[in-house]
C-alpha cells in the first residue's frame, strides 16, 4: 500500500509499505477522503514536537473517513463495504498514536475494532469530503457544550450569548454546535477577511479584529450593543 511517511520539516515521501496483515479481532480499513490538520502543517513547517506527537519516518493524519474492507474472524460488528469513521483516540488501541493513525496513507488496521469506540457508522447522506472533517468538529462540538450553561439533563439556559475568536474549522464548528445547542448570539471573530465572509455565508456576524485589542469607543459600543452586556468584553 502507499502511505504517507514523516521524515522532518518539510521533508514527506510516498512509501510502499506492506498491507497489514488483520488479525481475528481486527479490521482493515480504505482511506476514502483524509483532510489537513494545523498539527500536520505544523510538523511540516516547523519540524518535529511542534504539533501532534508525529514519529519521524512513520505515518501520520487522523483526520479521514473510511471504508471497511475486511474483518477478522470474530468481527460481527462490522461488514466489508460499510462507511466508518475512525476515532483517532482509539483507532489504533493506542491514545498515544491519536495524530499518527495513518490518515495519509491507503489503508489503516484498526485493533480490536469496536463500534462507537474505535469506529463510528457515517451516514450515507454525508459526503466523504464533508466526513472527513468529523473529528476537528467533534472538537469544536466539545468546547461548545463545555462552553454553555446547562439546565437539566441535555438542556441549556436560554438567551446565552457567545463570541468565538478565530473562524478556522474548529473556530467555526463551535460557532456551528453553539447554534445547534440553542446559543441566541454567536459572533465570530478573526483577523481573516477570508475565513470571516466563509463565517458569515454560514450566517454569524462576523467581527473584524483590525488588532488584537478593542482600541476605540467604536468597537467597543459596537460589541456592547450586539450583546448588550458581557462581562468578558468589558474585564470583570
Amino acid at each position: 500500500m502507499k502511505a504517507g511517511i514523516y521524515l522532518g520539516k518539510e521533508h514527506i515521501e510516498i512509501r510502499e509499505l506492506p498491507l497489514p496483515e488483520v488479525g481475528k479481532d481486527d479490521v482493515l480499513i480504505q482511506n476514502l477522503y483524509s483532510s489537513v490538520c494545523g498539527t500536520d502543517v505544523a510538523v511540516f513547517s516547523h519540524g518535529p514536537n511542534t504539533g501532534h506527537k508525529v514519529t519521524v519516518g512513520g505515518e501520520f493524519g487522523h483526520e479521514t473517513i473510511s471504508r471497511v474492507v475486511k474483518v477478522g474472524k470474530n468481527v460481527t460488528d462490522f461488514t466489508v463495504g460499510e462507511r466508518i469513521y475512525p476515532y483517532p483516540r482509539y483507532a489504533k488501541d493506542d491514545t498515544k498514536r491519536a495524530g499518527t493513525i495513518g490518515g495519509f496513507s491507503e489503508y489503516i488496521l484498526i485493533p480490536n475494532a469496536r463500534r462507537n469506540y474505535s469506529l463510528y457508522t457515517v451516514d450515507e447522506r454525508i459526503s466523504d469530503k464533508l466526513a472527513s472533517l468529523i473529528e476537528p468538529f467533534t472538537v469544536g462540538c466539545r468546547a461548545a457544550r463545555r462552553g454553555m450553561i446547562p439546565w437539566g439533563e441535555g438542556k441549556y439556559v436560554s438567551g446565552q450569548n457567545a463570541v468565538v475568536f478565530g473562524s478556522g474549522t474548529i473556530g467555526i464548528a463551535a460557532a456551528v454546535a453553539f447554534k445547534y445547542f440553542g446559543m441566541k448570539k454567536v459572533m465570530v471573530c478573526d483577523f481573516s477577511d477570508f475565513r470571516l465572509n466563509l463565517a458569515k455565508k454560514l450566517g454569524f456576524d462576523p467581527a473584524v479584529m483590525a488588532s488584537p485589542f478593542i482600541t476605540t469607543i467604536v468597537d467597543a459600543l459596537s460589541l456592547l450593543i450586539y450583546f448588550r452586556f458581557a462581562t468578558a468584553l468589558l474585564g470583570l
